[in-house]
């Protein structure tokens, strides 16, 4: 009776829509399954935790350095910052986007996050100053501002292909990532001058004696240092003032030539509303000027559909040896 039970069985699942059924392979085949599925869970979730918990890479003498280095320092937006942007490889752009490699175009799922990118933590030509620099994981560095009217927010650094490390991260590299498209320093200008003065043109060579012929040596003409931008200074005045009243836009500054003659300067004004330029401006006059002070004043008349508020005024002056810039800001009073 056993044998012909089986083989009843054996018939009914060796139907041509059913195949052979084995309860201990079954079994078997269920058990491995289950295994393998557990382990491949445990590996995935020892690759997540690995990449979101790992501590960071930059030592603490290097952090301390880098908060010594910008915690306090004044900066101007170039450009609206949002919640969901972040700095990779010195440009900026929302987070679904910059991750992308090169060479490949971003997904449409990318795109579409791309079109929300959260909120808006500082327009364009806010003044804000760095609150704090912090590396929480290995491939990413915080830093932490302020604006002015006290509203926080945050910029974040992402390194994904070689992370964050000493040798990597230093106080000129930081620097640059956020200054290339970012923000600009206002404590730069002054770092521009002293390049500039300091990148004097090499000696002259000096005369060499010959035994044969004799004659008389000429000393090469002394090269004279190019010329500089001294002691920039961009004033607003009043600081406060109302409708239909005129408002100086004032620019004083030291030219040192180093030639005889005059050197072309371009002076230029920016006025600024949340980040937003002025209609008319910028406003831009290039012309010769000798060695000596300087001093230029713009009259602008406030008209009356002025919003009232805060303003920034940007003063810039040119040479053939670079630029430099200062802010300032005024308000318009009710």
């Amino acid at each position: 009776m056993a044998d012909n039970r089986c083989e009843n069985l054996t018939w009914v699942f060796s139907h041509p829509y059913i195949k052979p059924f084995s309860t201990t392979s079954y079994t078997k085949t269920a058990t491995f399954r289950i295994t393998l599925l557990s382990l491949l869970i445990a590996f995935g979730l020892s690759l997540l935790l690995s990449g979101c918990s790992a501590p960071p890479t930059l030592s603490t003498k290097r952090a301390t350095e880098l908060r010594e280095a910008f915690v306090g320092r004044e900066f101007v937006f170039r450009t609206d910052w949002y919640e969901k942007f972040t700095i990779h490889k010195g440009k900026y752009g929302h987070e679904a986007i910059l991750g992308t490699p090169e060479g490949k175009e971003p997904s449409l799922v990318q795109r579409k996050r791309a079109e929300s990118p959260g909120k808006l933590q500082a327009s364009a030509g806010t003044l804000a100053h760095i609150s704090d620099v912090h590396s929480s994981q290995n491939w990413l560095l915080k830093i932490y501002f302020s604006t002015e009217k006290g509203q926080p927010g945050e910029i974040s650094i992402w390194r994904f292909d070689k992370g964050i490390h000493d040798d990597i991260v230093t106080v000129a590299w930081l620097e640059d990532q956020l200054s290339q498209t970012t923000i600009e320093f206002l404590d730069r200008a002054d770092g521009e001058i002293d390049q500039i003065e300091n990148a004097l043109p090499a000696p002259p060579p000096q005369p060499t004696l010959t035994a044969a012929p004799k004659r008389a040596h000429t000393n090469t003409p002394k090269v004279a240092p190019g010329p500089v931008i001294k002691d920039l200074e961009a004033t607003a005045s009043p600081s406060q003032v109302r409708h239909g009243e005129t408002l100086k836009l004032i620019l004083n500054y030291s030219l040192v030539s180093g030639v005889e003659g005059s050197v072309e300067v371009t002076e230029s004004r920016n006025l600024l509303f949340n980040g937003k330029t002025l209609p008319g401006y910028p406003k831009q006059k290039a012309e010769h000027k000798h060695s000596g002070p300087q001093t230029s004043i713009f009259r602008q008349k406030i008209p009356l559909k002025a919003n009232p508020g805060t303003y920034t005024y940007k003063g810039e002056v040119c040479i053939e040896t670079g630029c430099i810039r200062r802010l300032t800001r005024f308000t318009i009073r009710q």
